[in-house]
C-alpha cells in the first residue's frame, strides 16, 4: 500500500516504513492502524485482472454473446456474430469495414 504523510515534505521514517517528500510507497501493513489514526492517506493497490480476449471470429454466437456480458457490453437481442463482432470492435477503437454479413 502506498501512504501519503499529512506533511508531504516529511522525509523519514515510521517504524519500518521511509518516507520520501511524504510518500511511502511501500508501506507495512502491520502500521494501518497507525496511519488510519494519525490522519495519513492511504492508497491500496488494486489487484491487476487480466482480462481475457475476445473470441475468434469464427467462435459460435453464444461464445461472442457471453464475452460481450462480460465486458459489459450491451447488444440487441438476435444479433448475428458479425454484429456482435463489430459491437465489439467499435467499443474498442477497432472499426471493421465490412458490412454485417461478412462481405465486403
Amino acid at each position: 500500500m502506498r501512504v501519503f504523510a499529512p506533511n508531504k515534505y516529511y522525509c523519514g521514517r515510521v517504524g519500518a516504513d521511509v518516507f520520501v517528500n511524504g510518500v511511502c510507497e511501500n508501506a507495512s501493513e502491520a502500521q494501518r492502524w497507525y496511519y488510519v489514526g494519525r490522519g495519513y492517506r492511504i492508497e491500496d493497490e488494486e489487484p491487476v485482472v487480466e482480462l481475457a480476449g475476445p473470441p475468434s471470429k469464427r467462435a459460435a454466437v453464444g461464445k461472442w454473446r457471453e464475452f460481450l456480458g462480460s465486458q459489459g457490453l450491451v447488444y440487441p437481442e438476435g444479433a448475428a456474430r458479425a454484429d456482435l463482432i463489430r459491437l465489439w470492435e467499435e467499443a474498442n477503437g477497432e472499426v471493421s469495414h465490412e458490412p454485417a454479413g461478412g462481405m465486403a
